[in-house]
């Protein structure tokens, strides 16, 4: 698993420095080249090694893009092959840290931890919403900046509780760290829902308050004993509600547990703080506080009356279109990825042509006059990426335009006529992406858009 960065990517992005390594990849900080935007470059060693890790890159980038929007889930800015068909490159928007660290720090004052608790409930509206449950949630997955703007990643172990046919699919119980982990999910039920998240939520609100974790488990059993320390023992109710055989036979057997009030075990919190967090920890995954009702609670009503109308939902349920009852092998989730990825690109470039009637015309009229395309960029006040993306749009709906004058003047006739070469007798398609691929580090980035916009717009249909 080497950290090395290859030179397509490097033609790209800056390397700055190295934030951190984890089991799956390795993480930089980074500078794009075009829009000098500060990125996280974020390379995942073996993406596609067996089924389970393909499963896991699949899901992760399918359910970013789906979700790719709201102010509090970490944007997925880019997606990038490595050379070796194994690795792939990851690019999100750059965040300083994680809730792990700030926690540890002890820095956050009672304001912000509120702050970051109030944004966790509203990117939680959202995913849910959306009939998603992220399935680890634990405080090195929200990411956090020095304004206590949080966002939460990893959605490697995320899950559509809605499969093709609408109906509930089976949930695994091996999910998130063990000690963020639902009672249900503990023991083996396979029919959890969203509550599970609030529990987790429960559990990062419990260390926000106290500075450590709640239920540090060395095992399920020590871990289950943990929590019933707090919920104490559950009745048959509860004990239903979880809806397996493990958790019938284990909590059956379990004595001598002795409840520990909250207020003894966070001596320095306040009844609000209490009874949220009261809330969140029931062992009953039906008796537990909704996200919709946590939103509503005096602990972030300051925050809920100021920003609701940021507090938004999915519009549909988002579906998988890979499901975990078909078996795929590694290849199939691997093409699967990729076609995806290609299409979306596609998609994202006939939706780029302006939405303005006025900046369309601008920028035919422009190249009419055979203006520079910096020039053009300047007056409608974008920067070159979103003008080639405009002009890109354009050129998607059939109008042509005359774009010679200006490739005269930024790429070599040679290169002009090796690339023009390729998009007529060798390339497949007109993909854009698919010509990277090809094409490689040989070619700069805006040498291929240019002439494939001359192709598109002399030869293609």
């Amino acid at each position: 698993m080497s950290e090395e960065i290859e030179s397509h990517i490097l033609k790209r992005y800056e390397v700055i420095k190295k934030q951190g390594k984890g089991a799956y990849g390795v993480v930089y900080k980074a500078m794009d080249k075009k829009t000098k935007e500060i990125v996280a470059l974020k390379k995942n060693f073996d993406a596609f090694q067996n089924v389970t890790d393909s499963k896991r890159t699949y899901r992760e980038i399918t359910l970013l893009q789906e979700l790719n929007g709201h102010d509090n889930i970490i944007k997925l800015l880019n997606v990038i092959k490595a050379e070796n068909e194994k690795d792939i490159y990851l690019i999100f928007e750059f965040m300083e840290t994680d809730l792990h660290t700030v926690i540890r720090s002890n820095i956050l004052e009672p304001i912000h931890k509120q702050f970051v608790m109030y944004q966790l409930l509203k990117a939680l509206k959202f995913i849910h919403s959306a009939g998603i449950v992220h399935r680890d949630l634990k405080p090195s997955n929200v990411l956090i900046n020095s304004d206590a703007c949080i966002k939460i990643c990893d959605f490697g172990l995320a899950r559509s509780v809605m499969s093709l046919t609408g109906k509930d699919i089976i949930m695994t119980d091996y999910v998130a760290t063990r000690w963020y982990r639902a009672p249900e999910v503990l023991l083996g039920s396979t029919k959890y829902n969203s509550q599970a998240d609030m529990w987790s939520v429960g559990c990062i609100f419990g260390e926000l308050l106290n500075g450590k974790p709640m239920f540090p488990g060395t095992s399920t059993l020590n871990q289950l004993n943990k929590i019933l320390e707090v919920t104490g023992k559950p009745n048959k109710e509860d004990i239903l509600s979880i809806q397996s055989e493990l958790a019938q036979n284990m909590l059956e057997n379990i004595n001598n547990i002795k409840q520990k009030n909250l207020k003894t075990l966070f001596p320095k919190a306040t009844a609000i703080e209490l009874d949220l967090l009261g809330r969140l920890l029931q062992f009953n995954p039906n008796k537990r506080i909704n996200v919709l009702e946590a939103l509503e609670h005096p602990y972030v009503a300051d925050f809920h009356e100021q920003y609701a109308e940021s507090e938004i939902e999915c519009e549909k349920p988002i579906k998988l279109d890979i499901n975990d009852k078909t078996k795929y092998t590694v290849k199939e989730y691997k093409q699967k990825l990729f076609d995806d990825l290609l299409k979306r690109k596609k998609e994202v470039i006939v939706k780029s042509a302006p939405t303005r009637s006025a900046d369309k015309i601008y920028i035919i009229q422009s190249v009419d006059r055979k203006l520079a395309l910096e020039d053009i960029a300047d007056a409608r006040g974008m920067d070159m990426e979103k003008l080639l993306e405009d002009i890109e749009g354009i050129v998607s709906t059939g109008t042509k335009l005359d774009l010679n004058y200006y490739i005269r003047q930024v790429v070599d006739d040679e290169i002009v006529d090796e690339l023009f070469d390729y998009f007529k007798n060798e390339a497949t398609s007109d993909s854009l992406e698919e010509a990277r691929q090809v094409l490689g580090p040989d070619y700069d980035d805006l040498e291929i858009r240019l002439v494939r916009l001359k192709f598109l717009c002399e030869v293609a249909s």
